[in-house]
């Protein structure tokens, strides 16, 4: 998933997100809140109206390793 929004993790089990950062491992755990993991290995459960669900273009840029500097249009989300 890409990141919409800024989100500001309210205690320790919760992922902060910033604006077009990728979550991967995502897994859903109801219809408002997943868990997934961020480049730097954190994981936790965040809104998922933070998120959207990518294209493969993006999941590809992000196995190549240029996500983090190159334009983010979207990912591919593997749900567990």
């Amino acid at each position: 998933m890409k990141a919409l929004y800024d989100y500001s993790a309210h205690d320790e089990n919760c992922l902060s997100l910033t604006e077009g950062e990728v979550v991967t491992n995502v897994s859903w755990i109801d219809d408002h809140w997943a868990t997934g993991q961020n480049f730097d290995g954190k994981t936790g459960s965040f809104p998922r109206n933070y998120c959207e669900v990518a294209t493969a273009r993006l999941f590809l840029c992000v196995l190549l390793g240029g996500a983090k500097t190159k334009p983010l249009l979207g990912m591919l989300v593997i749900v567990k």
